[in-house]
């Protein structure tokens, strides 16, 4: 039977797989040495970096907690660092310009052709 035009067969796409994030949840849920869940053994660890000084376990914890830093999460989305753009900045062109003298070229004249 040949494809129809407008006909999706399949609307929904291909299934997405996480196989990854699967297994991650498998393993994170089995008990380790002491009775503990890996993942809270992980987590603890994390907590204990932080304390010992590591910055990037406080920034792991606080975006977990937290969520991502607004200017970070557009940085990351979009490639580009985040720019604050001033309230004022529609104005800056039609402000004068900063006192002082201008810069001035000489005139060259050219003969006529």
């Amino acid at each position: 039977m040949p494809f129809q035009k407008g006909n999706r067969v399949n609307p929904g796409g291909r299934p997405q797989r996480k196989d990854w994030a699967d297994m991650l949840r498998i393993v994170g849920n089995q008990k380790g040495p002491d009775g503990k869940r890996k993942l809270r053994l992980l987590a603890e660890k994390v907590y204990e970096l932080a304390l010992a000084g590591d910055m990037e376990a406080v920034k792991e914890i606080g975006n977990r907690r937290d969520g991502r830093p607004k200017a970070e999460a557009d940085e990351v989305a979009t490639g580009q660092p985040h720019a604050k753009q001033s309230p004022n900045a529609p104005l800056a062109s039609m402000r004068s310009p900063p006192p002082g003298p201008l810069l001035t070229f000489p005139t060259i004249a050219c003969p006529p052709s």
